[in-house]
């Protein structure tokens, strides 16, 4: 994770959105690229602050700027809905790399659909 990914974030986490469908959605991603979405390991990655936030200040202008400080307490706190995984969300997650729950897949494209 890099410094702009948590800066977006930040951004991001000011504007209204629909928590559940963008963890489902997280989920959903993940499984495509088979790869296990794990929320305590990306809030992890947030606070550890291990990201050059000088980045931000050449990519940003002034009046936009913000504290590493204040965006990651902002991040873990905005995001913290990540970790509230449903049964079916946990079930798929898991299964990111053998690709056996196909229908549960499908179940939460479309129940994604009907939000």
């Amino acid at each position: 994770m890099r410094a702009r990914d948590v800066y977006d974030l930040w951004v991001l986490s000011n504007r209204p959105m629909a928590k559940e469908r963008v963890r489902t959605l997280a989920v959903l991603k993940c499984w495509q690229v088979r790869e296990e979405f794990d929320p305590e390991k990306l809030l992890s990655q947030i606070s550890s602050a291990k990201f050059e936030w000088q980045e931000i200040q050449r990519l940003v202008r002034k009046d936009k700027q913000v504290h590493r400080e204040e965006a990651t307490k902002t991040c873990l706190s905005e995001y913290a809905f990540l970790e509230e995984l449903t049964q079916d969300e946990k079930r798929l997650a898991k299964d990111s790399h053998k690709h056996e729950l196909k229908d549960l897949y499908s179940h939460l494209c479309n129940s994604m659909r009907k939000r």
